[in-house]
């Protein structure tokens, strides 16, 4: 099985042209351990200074970022912001 341990979401300033991620003005990022455990780490540069939020939860419901192993060549599953389809055993 393989696990999707962590989700990040970036914000730029506008959808015109293409930013490099270091010009992103908020960024989300979302590590998930096994466990249930998360801590998420907002971080906001439109304001002056900038802020960092950071928010845990121990009692996350993860089951559905196990995923199988695809076919060799069958890589949409990985990319899937749904996670793909939960196992069901």
């Amino acid at each position: 099985m393989l696990w999707r341990h962590a989700t990040i979401d970036l914000d730029y300033p506008d959808g015109e042209r293409y930013y490099h991620r270091v010009r992103s003005t908020r960024r989300r990022k979302a590590p998930f351990e096994p466990d249930g455990h998360v801590r998420v780490e907002i971080t906001d540069k439109t304001v002056d200074p900038g802020t960092r939020d950071v928010f845990t939860n121990d009692d996350m419901t993860v089951q559905s970022f196990w995923m199988t192993h695809p076919n060799f060549g069958e890589w949409d599953e990985l990319t899937d912001p749904e996670f793909g389809t939960a196992p069901t055993t």
